[in-house]
């Protein structure tokens, strides 16, 4: 005889028992919703990328100093194309094409490799100031230095200490024309630092400075390039600060000149203007003023009639003192009303 299947035992408290895998089940699902159902197998989710982000290039200065800025600058591109052209006797077309600002790292890192760069100071301006000349336009410049057409070459390269000496010629004119447009604002002095052929390492500014760049587009020759002049903005502060100054002190001195006082005109000598002089004297009822008759007198009191009112018109205009002059009554004049 078969014996009979043991039966399971009846549910119980010991029946409840969760394994260990079911506990952090439902642990993944109270802290992380439907996540904690994902198979362990699954792939996992791609790596969130984290880049930087880059806010928009602000410029400290205000609209109204930008202008300013930009006068003095076309006033330095024309006192540079006659200075240039004046000094290598040919002809030179110069165009201010930019004017912006860029933060300091993103301007050294878009310089062109190899570049003819000069580092600079203007005294008494804090700051060192960056001046980006192109190889093939320093080329040319040499060429021309050394009496040639300033043909360039086809390719760029470094240049020699040497040619660096001759290219100075042009960066030191090239600056001083720059001192020279500030000249009724604040007396500037470039003072050359050194000369670079890349502007991959340079580490004058912080890498966040905001930079004022000014680019002009040269012409000479075969030559086409662009040159940029590179300041802190925080160097050209005391100049705007100056500019604005000056600028706001001759407005108002013109204003005082263009609004100078009264003057007379003589063509209303003739014009006849009635004067009246009066006095407070005394008071009368109104029954003793209807008894007056011709021939009464009238008792004045002294204190009161010095005191005299003169009016143009019914208008008050002047205080002063009656008297006499010769055989006349008169009066003197003692304030303005």
């Amino acid at each position: 005889m078969d014996a009979a299947p043991p039966q399971a035992p009846p549910a119980g408290p010991a029946s409840q028992t969760l394994s260990q895998s079911e506990v952090e089940t439902l642990l993944a699902l109270v802290g992380g919703g439907a996540s904690a159902g994902m198979d362990s197998k699954s792939p996992r989710a791609a790596p969130v990328s984290i880049s930087r982000h880059e806010f928009p290039q602000l410029s400290t200065f205000s609209p109204d100093q930008l202008r300013k800025l930009r006068l003095r600058c076309d006033a330095f591109n024309t006192s540079l194309t006659s200075r240039l052209s004046s000094h290598l006797r040919l002809e030179c077309a110069l165009q201010l094409t930019k004017l912006e600002s860029v933060r300091y790292q993103h301007f050294v890192h878009a310089l062109p490799n190899p570049t003819h760069l000069t580092l600079f100071t203007l005294d008494p301006l804090p700051g060192v100031c960056l001046l980006d000349l192109p190889s093939r336009l320093a080329l040319s410049l040499v060429d021309r230095e050394l009496g040639g057409p300033a043909v360039c070459e086809e390719y760029s390269r470094d240049l020699t200490q040497i040619e660096v000496k001759l290219a100075a010629k042009t960066v030191t004119i090239l600056l001083g024309e720059w001192c020279n447009t500030w000249a009724d604002t604040l007396k500037l002095r470039p003072f050359l630092i050194s000369h670079e052929n890349s502007g991959r390492f340079l580490q004058t500014s912080p890498p966040e400075t905001m930079m004022l760049i000014l680019g002009v587009e040269t012409k000479i020759a075969q030559s086409a390039e662009m040159i940029q002049l590179a300041f802190p903005q925080a160097s050209l502060n005391p100049l705007i600060q100056k500019l604005s100054s000056d600028l706001q002190n001759a407005g108002h001195s013109a204003d005082a000149r263009s609004a100078p006082g009264p003057r007379w005109n003589p063509a209303f000598d003739d014009v006849p203007v009635q004067l009246t002089a009066r006095w407070r004297a005394m008071d009368l009822t109104a029954r003793q003023l209807a008894a007056l008759k011709p021939g009464d007198v009238v008792p004045l009191r002294q204190d009161d009639s010095s005191q005299v009112e003169l009016s143009l018109d019914a208008a008050p205009k002047f205080a002063g003192l009656l008297g006499t002059s010769g055989r006349k009554l008169a009066v003197k004049i003692v304030q303005a009303v």
